[in-house]
């Protein structure tokens, strides 16, 4: 039986720019490139610097338990970094009450409320070490489908698409795995896949 975290976006229109805010990781690119825009471009703030240090600190405290054959934070750890995520969302929101430029305002608020709003769902990654802190992965297998789409041919039916699709699940998680990719599709044919 696998546990299946759930990955995905919800569009965020910030900054005259679109960003992404993820359910079930945080893509660090995307959040820095919001922060950047906002703080430093037309607000003036210090939440970008602060918040990007705490991101990336508990990350790195992370992979360091990791590598030590851990399987979690410590519920007090968890509790701290929770808190001070909450802290800097508060200064955020002081900081945006001295903001002067209006639609500065309004989108550093809109960003401060998604963070605030999916803050547990950002900080997934501390609470289930099987969650990956950014989305890279993801991204990397759509790349394939959408290079493919590209292609001259790409896909001509939407059944050849959905049967691409499958074949791309099943390699992918068989290399994911370490299992044989050859044996998995000779199993695959005679019925008795190893990967369900």
């Amino acid at each position: 039986m696998f546990q299946v975290a759930s990955i995905h976006t919800l569009k965020i229109p910030s900054c005259k720019r679109d960003f992404y805010s993820h359910s079930g990781s945080l893509n660090t690119n995307q959040l820095l490139d919001s922060f950047t825009c906002l703080s430093f471009e037309e607000a003036g703030h210090t939440l970008a610097k602060k918040t990007i240090e705490l991101l990336t600190g508990m990350n790195e405290e992370r992979k360091m338990l990791i590598a030590a054959g851990m399987d979690g934070f410590l519920s007090e750890s968890i509790q701290a970094y929770e808190e001070a995520y909450q802290e800097l969302i508060m200064e955020g929101r002081e900081e945006n009450r001295k903001t002067k430029h209006r639609y500065a305002r309004q989108d550093a608020a809109t960003l401060l409320n998604r963070l605030e709003k999916y803050s547990r769902n950002h900080l997934l990654f501390l609470h289930d070490f099987n969650v990956y802190f950014d989305d890279n992965m993801s991204e990397r297998d759509l790349r394939k489908v959408k290079n493919r789409q590209k292609m001259a041919g790409g896909f001509r039916k939407t059944s050849g698409a959905e049967m691409y699709c499958s074949i791309l699940t099943i390699v992918e998680t068989t290399k994911r795995r370490g299992q044989s990719i050859m044996e998995n599709l000779k199993r695959l044919f005679k019925g008795t896949p190893a990967i369900f």
